[in-house]
């Protein structure tokens, strides 16, 4: 006769951090466990995982590859979540030209992008006066190589700080221990 049989778990300790219930839910008879897996259980810091059965030495091996994959995969996602937030934050601080700093904000990129698309618009009349960022200034833009040059450091502004997180990410995806994980830093 089948007896329910739990696992237990650090939370801190074998998962280091959020359990993820559906992930494990999934993963867990995707590895290959057969005896029935009935729930699973968190308080505090415990993780208990509910079995139909007691597994075998090989599934109960098994199961921890779960339970550390899951803290693996956990661990990258807060890499992940850090690393947008200091691409958005660098993004936020805007972009130098001409001396002054101009906003980077979804629509200071919108004016940026008109002003550039019409550049060599003979309506288009010099100087133009585009304001910089969080102050009263602005930088009279005498002519439209100029208004161009505003536009692609705008653009290689921003394409820098996504190209670059995006070499972070990569990194922390290619990574195979948590502490290979959280060893990642983002010193952009």
């Amino acid at each position: 006769m089948a007896t329910p049989t739990k696992y237990t778990y650090s939370i801190a300790t074998d998962v280091g951090g959020p359990v993820d219930s559906d992930f494990l839910t999934t993963d867990i008879p995707a590895a290959g466990i057969a005896t029935e897996l009935l729930r699973i259980d968190t308080d505090g810091d415990v993780l208990d995982i509910w079995f139909a059965d007691a597994l075998s030495g090989g599934d109960q091996t098994i199961l921890t590859v779960c339970v550390t994959q899951h803290m693996l995969e956990a661990a990258k996602q807060r890499r992940y979540v850090e690393i947008d937030a200091r691409t958005d934050e660098l993004i936020e601080q805007g972009f130098t030209f001409g001396g002054k700093v101009f906003s980077l904000a979804s629509d200071a990129q919108v004016n940026i992008i008109g002003l550039d698309m019409t550049r060599e618009d003979p309506a288009m009349t010099y100087p133009v006066n585009y304001g910089a960022k969080d102050s009263g200034d602005y930088l009279a833009i005498p002519d439209a190589a100029t208004m161009h040059g505003l536009y692609l450091t705008a653009l290689g502004t921003k394409r820098y700080h996504l190209d670059t997180g995006r070499v972070l990410k990569t990194t922390v995806f290619e990574t195979t221990t948590v502490a290979a994980a959280l060893a990642v830093v983002d010193a952009r």
